[in-house]
């Protein structure tokens, strides 16, 4: 749910006033005395007096389609201008290589500032760029590849 927040993905309608409230004070502690591994586990919780079963409920919501891409990186059209036989083998066309012609591609650099942009958010956000153009790269532009 941080990441989705930090990311700009979730968006809360102003009318539900007892989850804003509540996650204003929701409150995420550090204490190192969980640990798993070398790693120390954080606790959630709400102060004394506090709720946070709207903020669980999201949660437990946000859980539940984890393996969807709500709200995807949107690349704005695809110009391919390659004719070689690369072009049907290009990731943003469908296939699942980054051919050479990538670095000199505008569509393709803005891919890869996307993925940036991705795996910068977290060190969890490890996919490899290709598994991210399939998965979480929407076009919702023209694609335009020469015949």
């Amino acid at each position: 749910m941080a990441t989705a927040a930090a990311e700009g993905r979730l968006h809360i309608d102003p009318r539900f006033t007892r989850l804003i409230d509540e996650l204003r004070t929701f409150e995420i502690v550090d204490d190192g005395k969980e640990t798993v591994g070398n790693e120390a586990l954080p606790k959630f919780g709400h102060p004394r007096g506090r709720h946070d079963d709207a903020v669980y409920s999201l949660a437990w919501a946000m859980f539940a389609t984890r393996e969807v891409t709500l709200n995807p990186y949107e690349l704005q059209g695809v110009r391919c201008t390659d004719t070689g036989p690369a072009r049907h083998m290009c990731a943003l066309n469908g296939g699942a290589v980054i051919p050479m012609c990538a670095r000199s591609c505008r569509s393709m650099r803005r891919a890869f500032d996307l993925f940036d942009q991705y795996a910068a958010r977290s060190p969890r956000n490890n996919l490899p760029i290709e598994s991210f153009i399939i998965d979480k790269l929407k076009n919702v532009g023209s694609h335009t590849i020469p015949r």
